[in-house]
């Protein structure tokens, strides 16, 4: 499922933040791994009753703006996601303007140069652009007209005239002109930030796209969606049996409360070992019915006698 969380993480983006319910569980068997897959492309979803089993159940609006009772009041400044990050607020920061229910820098932005809707255009004067020269013209100091890079793209020898010639999905230059990765990390592309070096402490760059730049880095010795590699997912679909990765293979154990005591992996953990008599905290431990115990959350007991009724006309 975490190859949709760039395509969901790309729609709360690009939509006016007051349009989209976002929600922090699901329910079994998908709900935890959601949970994970939300997790990576929201960042922080907000649970506004603090009710984990509820969902996160309030859209985000000007009545619950970035948190619980958050008004927004002045109509100038709706609620709005401020940038790629969660981050929502009353109105865009001091230096970003709301055009069309997003926060823009006009300074920089090619279809709102200095003012809302202002869009450049792409050849500058009606000339011809080469595409080999990776260029085009656009926004810069709120002015149209000014040559910049296609995306992901730089004009790292300073000179204009052979175009943005070096690409910032190298291992030299990763992102920005002369940022170099180190040794070990790879130049891939995240979802936030764009080209950036990633992986290091041996980790590994697990895709989220077809073309294999976009993706997040796991460790595969411990991650349950990305077990001893990419995709090697250790969720199962039984309610009593949690998937987890443990040096890399994947391991499956009883959640609590339950007990697998037939030793069938078809029928996961089929014992409430909270509840049951004959398995009372464990395989095999059984409660004494004679004495009248009874299995209660994993222990034999004994309800105690009634005081006041047990001495009833007796010697005092």
């Amino acid at each position: 499922m975490s190859e949709f969380a760039i395509p969901l993480r790309r729609q709360l983006a690009d939509g006016p933040a007051q349009l989209w319910r976002v929600w922090c569980r699901l329910p079994a068997p998908h709900g935890a791994r959601m949970v994970r897959v939300l997790g990576r492309a929201l960042r922080s979803p907000i649970d506004f009753k603090g009710l984990h089993d509820n969902s996160c159940e309030a859209n985000i609006s000007n009545d619950s703006c970035g948190g619980c009772g958050i008004k927004c009041t002045d109509p100038a400044k709706p609620c709005v996601k401020r940038d790629l990050s969660n981050d929502y607020g009353c109105g865009c920061k001091d230096d970003k303007l709301l055009c069309f229910g997003s926060c823009v820098d006009v300074t920089t932005h090619d279809n709102h140069c200095g003012r809302c809707g202002n869009s450049c255009p792409r050849r500058g004067d009606g000339g011809v652009l080469d595409p080999n020269a990776h260029m085009y013209y656009g926004c810069l100091d709120s002015q149209c007209g000014r040559p910049k890079c296609d995306s992901n793209w730089g004009n790292c020898d300073g000179d204009f005239g052979n175009g943005c010639e070096a690409s910032l999905r190298t291992a030299e230059n990763c992102g920005a002109c002369g940022n170099a990765c180190a040794p070990g990390e790879e130049c891939k592309i995240d979802p936030y930030v764009g080209p950036k070096c990633m992986c290091s402490d041996g980790k590994t760059f697990c895709p989220q796209s077809p073309d294999l730049l976009y993706g997040y880095c796991v460790d595969t010795a411990s991650d349950p969606d990305n077990c001893g590699g990419c995709g090697n997912s250790c969720v199962v679909s039984a309610g009593s049996v949690i998937g987890t990765c443990v040096n890399g293979m994947c391991v499956r154990q009883c959640a609590a409360g339950r007990a697998d005591c037939n030793g069938n992996t078809i029928d996961g953990c089929e014992v409430n070992s909270d509840s049951d008599p004959r398995n009372c905290g464990g395989c095999g431990i059984t409660c004494d019915a004679v004495a009248g115990q009874a299995c209660v959350g994993g222990r034999c007991v004994v309800e105690p006698c009634d005081r006041d009724a047990g001495s009833a006309g007796g010697p005092q």
